[in-house]
């Protein structure tokens, strides 16, 4: 599904060779780079990178792919081509590692 302020999919740029999964919405003023794979029921309301795979609500990067999701890779092919990406930070602060050590290191000394 194609939201862009009920006009048709004005504002909404796909590139060559993405995958969209069934029951993802794109939201206006997206553009979705080449290669890329929204999974399915995905909320996608920021543009996404070439070769990267989205998920969730909001959309949010997963994995890089190497190569494009098309009739000419094999399924096999693409999944070995993933790459995770690197985790964002932590919505609470007081959850993340580094802030957890950080904390350690102070009460000890």
């Amino acid at each position: 599904m194609l939201i862009a302020h009920f006009r048709g999919p004005e504002g909404i740029t796909i590139e060559d060779d993405v995958f969209i999964g069934p029951g993802a919405i794109i939201l206006p003023n997206v553009t979705i780079g080449r290669g890329a794979v929204v999974t399915a029921g995905s909320v996608v309301s920021s543009s996404v990178g070439p070769m990267t795979v989205v998920q969730g609500n909001p959309a949010r990067p997963i994995a890089t792919c190497g190569v494009t999701l098309g009739e000419k890779t094999s399924m096999v092919h693409f999944l070995r081509s993933l790459r995770p990406s690197k985790p964002g930070p932590s919505p609470n602060p007081a959850h993340s590692k580094s802030s957890q050590v950080d904390n350690a290191a102070s009460l000890a000394s």
